[in-house]
């Protein structure tokens, strides 16, 4: 499951393929958010699916809207918006509902792993990963999801902490995770003018006094 799948690769043996059993060629990935906003998780999410792309893996991602749409678009991969509320869902008719719409994405797209990465919208793959018999990965962000803490996180086929503080706190409520921590694409950080200085490239005069 792309980056994760090279000898060096201190969890290659957490995601090697073999472990469920599917070759990279036939993997068809459901990424899922919450929604689609401008931070952190949606710009590891992005960049994750952009490598997936660029390997031939199939991924659809399912998200409500929010500003950053546009670029994910870009991308070419199918999107699916749905609302998902800024909180775990406990009722069950609503949960229900939720879930049935997930699932026909699922069975429609063929989906054979989910990749999660934010409460609402994961405490509801999690669970349908377990009913159909899916695997269903979370990765986890941050120290903030005590509201999947107890109940979902212990359920995923594979949990992931993207920094050794995150494991650390996982590890104290008996959650084992492996570290992967957020990768850069430094082709975003290379200057597409290498020869101009920065005064040239923003049109100030060389002599310009500038701070």
């Amino acid at each position: 499951y792309y980056y994760r799948l090279h000898e060096n690769q201190r969890s290659k043996i957490y995601y090697d393929i073999n472990k469920f059993a599917i070759d990279e060629k036939d993997l068809k990935v459901l990424m899922v958010l919450d929604s689609l906003n401008i931070g952190g998780t949606e710009t590891h999410v992005y960049s994750l699916i952009k490598e997936l792309l660029d390997r031939g893996i199939k991924v659809c991602l399912l998200a409500d809207h929010g500003p950053y749409s546009s670029e994910f678009l870009k991308l070419g991969c199918t999107i699916y918006n749905m609302d998902f509320p800024l909180y775990v869902i406990k009722d069950s008719a609503t949960e229900s509902r939720y879930k049935n719409k997930i699932k026909q994405i699922i069975l429609a797209e063929n989906i054979n792993i989910i990749h999660a990465h934010q409460s609402p919208s994961g405490a509801l793959c999690i669970d349908i990963g377990k009913e159909l018999e899916i695997p269903c990965i979370f990765t986890v962000h941050g120290l903030y999801y005590y509201d999947i803490l107890y109940d979902r996180l212990n359920l995923s086929d594979s949990v992931i902490s993207v920094s050794q503080p995150t494991y650390d706190w996982l590890l104290e409520y008996n959650i084992q995770s492996t570290v992967i921590p957020n990768s850069i694409d430094f082709d975003n950080y290379v200057s597409k003018t290498p020869n101009l200085s920065i005064k040239e490239e923003l049109g100030i005069d060389e002599d310009a006094f500038t701070i």
